[in-house]
């Protein structure tokens, strides 16, 4: 996958309805609220061997790097990548060095320990990584120069998630996506800390009516020291040409652009983020031009084009479920997005009964040489004879 794609990988909502993650690194344990759930992040390891700090944004781009290699339509725990491939995902980098400092963050990931409420009053612990095997490879390179030079290639053989972690990641209705090229494009540790959470509140909101948090709550909320000063608050949200604010401010988010103002609180104690989410416009997005096999297979079956217009002026973003469908059925996203969001608001309900008869295909090891063709077909034959 290019560097400059698009990587939004499926991730447990948790970890993006709450500051699950913190900004800087911490010393102690965090507690989080999730949904009225009280979660522990950084127990002390069971064996007492060694302390267990919270996890950190380093972590939590890790962790959103590591599921982004996960193969879905096998749906196992263990993930397979190479250190190189992995650096590119966390960080824009080659690795080398800095290779062996993220290696230890991954196994922060398997020795930090964690404690949910569940229902019936119980408490669950666990760690998101199970087991991490490492085995060196020659490094994959063109020049046979390079290859005489034996250079080593670090591969993290059968990384494992922990049952526990896997069970939050089964749940295919809580299941939610985040934009990883966008966070880790984010470069202060704060922005990125807000990022994870942040939108998942604000999508509902709009510019006349925002959601918004004073600024001592927002850096308490991701673990950040809270000046005294209102004044210090502030400055650390607008301080450099890069500041905090315009590292958020136009970041895309999986449902739009995420858009943040500062303004005054009305007793003036304190300032305030007001966050909204600017949606996609659909009649832009989804212009249709004059020639479009889509609108002739429409008007094959009977319809007129001024309905076809119509029926597409509703159009949305894939919900999450509908992206794993069509990723499990093996259909190219990237190329085809906006055409299966048209076929959507023009089916409505029959395009959920498609999108099952692809995932049967694909559960059945049936997806063909071209799933995303074949998928494709189905909806313009939908169209014509349906």
């Amino acid at each position: 996958m290019p560097e400059r794609d698009a990587i939004t990988p499926l991730v447990p909502r948790e970890m993006i309805v709450a500051p699950f993650f913190a900004a800087l690194k911490q010393s102690r344990e965090r507690d989080i609220v999730v949904d009225g759930k009280r979660w522990v992040i950084g127990l002390d390891h069971p064996t007492k061997r060694r302390a267990s700090p919270a996890l950190d944004m380093r972590h939590g781009r890790a962790c959103f790097a590591l599921l982004s290699f996960r193969d879905r339509l096998r749906n196992e725990r263990e993930i397979f990548f190479s250190m190189n491939e992995f650096c590119r995902r966390y960080a824009s980098s080659q690795g080398g060095r800095y290779a062996s400092d993220i290696l230890n963050v991954l196994f922060d990931l398997q020795e930090t320990w964690v404690a949910r409420e569940v229902d019936g009053g119980k408490v669950e612990y666990f760690q998101i990584l199970g087991d991490i095997k490492i085995h060196q490879k020659t490094a994959r390179r063109r020049d046979a120069l390079k290859m005489l030079s034996m250079q080593q290639e670090m591969w993290l053989d059968r990384v494992t998630l922990s049952p526990e972690f896997f069970g939050l990641l089964k749940r295919w209705e809580e299941l939610a996506r985040i934009c990883l090229h966008v966070l880790t494009a984010i470069r202060s540790p704060k922005a990125q800390a807000i990022y994870t959470y942040i939108p998942s509140r604000a999508v509902h909101h709009s510019r006349s009516e925002p959601f918004s948090i004073n600024l001592a709550t927002i850096l308490e909320q991701i673990g950040a020291p809270v000046p005294t000063a209102k004044s210090k608050r502030k400055q650390i949200f607008t301080q450099n040409r890069n500041s905090i604010l315009s590292q958020l401010d136009g970041a895309e988010i999986i449902d739009g652009i995420l858009r943040v103002e500062m303004i005054e609180t009305r007793d003036g104690a304190d300032a305030k983020l007001v966050f909204w989410v600017e949606k996609h416009d659909a009649s832009e997005s989804l212009a249709t031009p004059k020639k479009s096999r889509m609108l002739e297979a429409w008007t094959k079956g009977g319809r007129s084009r001024r309905s076809f217009q119509e029926r597409l002026k509703k159009a949305a973003p894939l919900a999450s479920h509908h992206r794993e469908i069509l990723e499990r059925a093996g259909v190219k996203l990237a190329a085809t997005e906006t055409f299966f969001e048209m076929a959507q608001a023009l089916l409505g309900p029959r395009f959920d009964r498609i999108l099952s008869e692809a995932k049967g295909d694909a559960l059945e090891g049936n997806r063909g040489d071209n799933p995303t063709g074949r998928l494709i077909y189905r909806v313009l034959h939908e169209f014509e004879h349906g």
